[in-house]
Protein backbone atom coordinates (compact mmCIF):
# COMPACT_ATOMS: atom_id res chain seq x y z
CA UNK A 1 0.00 0.00 0.00
CA UNK A 2 1.00 3.38 -1.19
CA UNK A 3 2.66 5.37 2.06
CA UNK A 4 2.35 9.24 1.56
CA UNK A 5 4.41 9.80 4.38
CA UNK A 6 7.37 7.16 3.75
CA UNK A 7 7.24 8.82 0.12
CA UNK A 8 7.85 12.57 1.35
CA UNK A 9 9.96 11.27 4.26
CA UNK A 10 12.13 8.78 2.74
CA UNK A 11 12.76 5.35 4.13
CA UNK A 12 16.17 6.35 5.89
CA UNK A 13 14.07 9.18 7.85
CA UNK A 14 16.72 11.53 7.38
CA UNK A 15 15.94 13.08 4.19
CA UNK A 16 12.57 14.26 2.57
CA UNK A 17 11.88 13.69 -1.15
CA UNK A 18 9.98 15.99 -2.95
CA UNK A 19 6.96 14.87 -5.12
CA UNK A 20 8.13 16.28 -8.61
CA UNK A 21 11.99 15.00 -7.57
CA UNK A 22 12.35 13.24 -10.77
CA UNK A 23 11.30 16.38 -13.03
CA UNK A 24 13.95 18.94 -11.00
CA UNK A 25 17.16 16.34 -10.38
CA UNK A 26 18.88 17.94 -13.18
CA UNK A 27 17.94 21.26 -13.88
CA UNK A 28 19.90 23.49 -11.44
CA UNK A 29 18.14 26.37 -12.54
CA UNK A 30 14.36 25.34 -11.79
CA UNK A 31 15.94 23.90 -7.93
CA UNK A 32 17.14 27.29 -7.33
CA UNK A 33 13.24 29.67 -8.87
CA UNK A 34 11.69 26.22 -6.71
CA UNK A 35 13.62 26.63 -3.45
CA UNK A 36 13.05 31.02 -3.57
CA UNK A 37 9.06 30.05 -4.50
CA UNK A 38 8.95 27.64 -0.98
CA UNK A 39 10.85 30.64 0.83
CA UNK A 40 8.41 33.25 -0.71
CA UNK A 41 5.12 31.05 -0.41
CA UNK A 42 5.60 29.79 2.99
CA UNK A 43 6.41 33.44 4.27
CA UNK A 44 3.24 34.83 2.40
CA UNK A 45 1.31 32.18 4.47
CA UNK A 46 2.12 32.50 7.76
CA UNK A 47 1.95 36.19 6.78
CA UNK A 48 -1.75 35.56 5.73
CA UNK A 49 -1.99 33.67 9.34
CA UNK A 50 -0.94 36.53 11.49
CA UNK A 51 2.31 34.85 11.98
CA UNK A 52 5.87 36.21 11.34
CA UNK A 53 7.11 35.74 7.69
CA UNK A 54 10.14 34.96 9.31
CA UNK A 55 8.95 31.91 10.77
CA UNK A 56 7.59 30.89 7.23
CA UNK A 57 10.60 31.56 5.39
CA UNK A 58 12.61 29.51 8.23
CA UNK A 59 10.08 26.18 7.63
CA UNK A 60 10.89 26.64 3.70
CA UNK A 61 14.63 26.88 4.61
CA UNK A 62 14.30 23.32 6.78
CA UNK A 63 12.27 21.95 3.64
CA UNK A 64 14.90 22.90 0.89
CA UNK A 65 17.92 22.08 2.95
CA UNK A 66 16.33 18.58 3.91
CA UNK A 67 15.21 17.69 0.48
CA UNK A 68 18.00 15.52 -1.49
CA UNK A 69 16.99 17.04 -4.90
CA UNK A 70 18.33 20.17 -3.86
CA UNK A 71 21.61 19.43 -2.51
CA UNK A 72 22.86 21.31 -5.56
CA UNK A 73 21.08 24.82 -4.15
CA UNK A 74 22.88 24.98 -1.38
CA UNK A 75 26.28 24.88 -3.19
CA UNK A 76 25.40 27.31 -5.63
CA UNK A 77 23.54 30.13 -3.21
CA UNK A 78 26.93 29.88 -1.10
CA UNK A 79 27.81 33.63 -1.48
CA UNK A 80 24.33 34.69 -1.34
CA UNK A 81 24.02 32.77 2.08
CA UNK A 82 27.06 34.68 3.49
CA UNK A 83 25.54 38.36 2.12
CA UNK A 84 22.26 37.43 4.07
CA UNK A 85 24.17 36.26 7.16
CA UNK A 86 25.58 39.44 7.45
CA UNK A 87 22.43 41.62 6.31
CA UNK A 88 21.01 39.41 9.41
CA UNK A 89 23.44 40.49 12.13
CA UNK A 90 23.34 44.40 10.67
CA UNK A 91 19.73 44.01 10.86
CA UNK A 92 19.86 42.65 14.68
CA UNK A 93 22.17 45.51 15.18
CA UNK A 94 19.60 48.36 14.31
CA UNK A 95 17.25 46.51 16.37
CA UNK A 96 18.86 47.05 19.01
CA UNK A 97 17.73 50.23 21.24
CA UNK A 98 20.95 51.86 22.89
CA UNK A 99 18.84 54.04 24.76
CA UNK A 100 16.98 51.21 26.60
CA UNK A 101 20.28 49.01 27.24
CA UNK A 102 21.84 51.76 28.76
CA UNK A 103 18.72 51.95 31.25
CA UNK A 104 18.21 48.69 31.94
CA UNK A 105 21.93 47.57 31.57
CA UNK A 106 22.00 45.72 35.08
CA UNK A 107 18.59 43.88 34.48
CA UNK A 108 20.31 43.13 31.01
CA UNK A 109 23.87 41.65 32.33
CA UNK A 110 22.23 39.76 34.77
CA UNK A 111 19.65 38.04 32.47
CA UNK A 112 22.34 37.50 30.38
CA UNK A 113 24.34 36.01 32.77
CA UNK A 114 22.15 33.97 33.83
CA UNK A 115 21.31 32.40 30.31
CA UNK A 116 25.03 31.56 29.88
CA UNK A 117 25.41 29.57 33.36
CA UNK A 118 22.10 27.93 32.62
CA UNK A 119 22.26 26.87 29.18
CA UNK A 120 26.12 25.97 29.97
CA UNK A 121 25.19 23.89 32.95
CA UNK A 122 22.16 22.02 31.32
CA UNK A 123 24.12 21.68 28.09
CA UNK A 124 26.66 20.01 30.11
CA UNK A 125 24.74 17.15 31.83
CA UNK A 126 23.28 16.06 28.87
CA UNK A 127 26.60 15.70 26.81
CA UNK A 128 27.71 14.00 29.91
CA UNK A 129 24.69 11.71 30.35
CA UNK A 130 25.24 11.27 26.87
CA UNK A 131 28.38 9.35 27.67
CA UNK A 132 31.17 12.10 27.07
CA UNK A 133 34.14 13.31 29.04
CA UNK A 134 33.20 16.08 31.94
CA UNK A 135 36.09 17.63 29.93
CA UNK A 136 33.97 17.77 26.56
CA UNK A 137 30.64 18.14 28.00
CA UNK A 138 31.31 21.62 30.02
CA UNK A 139 32.87 22.70 26.77
CA UNK A 140 30.15 21.60 24.56
CA UNK A 141 28.00 23.24 26.81
CA UNK A 142 30.01 26.79 26.43
CA UNK A 143 29.44 26.18 22.78
CA UNK A 144 25.71 26.08 22.95
CA UNK A 145 25.35 28.48 26.06
CA UNK A 146 24.01 31.44 23.68
CA UNK A 147 20.94 31.67 23.09
CA UNK A 148 19.76 30.79 19.19
CA UNK A 149 18.83 33.17 16.16
CA UNK A 150 15.12 31.25 16.17
CA UNK A 151 14.62 33.41 19.21
CA UNK A 152 14.86 36.56 17.23
CA UNK A 153 11.80 35.21 15.25
CA UNK A 154 9.85 34.19 18.15
CA UNK A 155 10.37 37.01 19.83
CA UNK A 156 9.11 39.28 17.42
CA UNK A 157 6.14 37.38 16.58
CA UNK A 158 5.06 37.29 20.01
CA UNK A 159 5.52 41.21 19.66
CA UNK A 160 3.44 41.42 16.88
CA UNK A 161 0.62 39.30 18.04
CA UNK A 162 0.83 41.53 21.38
CA UNK A 163 1.34 38.04 23.37
CA UNK A 164 4.34 40.51 24.85
CA UNK A 165 4.75 44.29 25.48
CA UNK A 166 7.64 46.34 24.01
CA UNK A 167 9.33 46.52 26.95
CA UNK A 168 10.00 42.48 27.18
CA UNK A 169 10.87 42.94 23.27
CA UNK A 170 13.48 44.98 23.92
CA UNK A 171 14.72 43.15 27.08
CA UNK A 172 14.80 39.66 24.22
CA UNK A 173 16.23 41.51 21.65
CA UNK A 174 18.89 42.83 24.19
CA UNK A 175 19.60 39.86 26.14
CA UNK A 176 19.82 37.27 22.51
CA UNK A 177 22.44 40.13 20.98
CA UNK A 178 24.43 40.23 24.31
CA UNK A 179 24.56 36.57 24.53
CA UNK A 180 25.65 36.28 21.03
CA UNK A 181 28.40 39.16 20.81
CA UNK A 182 29.89 37.34 24.27
CA UNK A 183 29.77 34.15 23.09
CA UNK A 184 33.14 33.99 21.76
CA UNK A 185 34.68 35.26 24.76
CA UNK A 186 32.66 32.76 27.06
CA UNK A 187 33.75 30.11 24.99
CA UNK A 188 37.48 31.13 25.43
CA UNK A 189 37.05 31.31 29.19
CA UNK A 190 35.48 28.07 29.83
CA UNK A 191 38.33 26.25 27.81
CA UNK A 192 40.69 27.69 29.75
CA UNK A 193 39.29 26.63 32.70
CA UNK A 194 38.58 23.01 31.63
CA UNK A 195 42.60 23.16 30.33
CA UNK A 196 43.32 24.07 33.82
CA UNK A 197 41.39 21.58 35.94
CA UNK A 198 43.04 18.53 33.50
Amino acid sequence: MFDPWNYVVGADKKKIHLPFAERIRKDHEIQVFIAFTFCFGFSLLTAFLSLSSALGAFVAGVIVSSAKETNWVKTSLHSFRIVFVALFFVSVGMLIDLVFLMENLSTILLLVLSVLFTNTLINSLIVRFLGETWRDSFYTGALLAQIGEFSFILGATAFITELISEYSYQLIISVISLTLIISPLWIFLMRKIVKQST
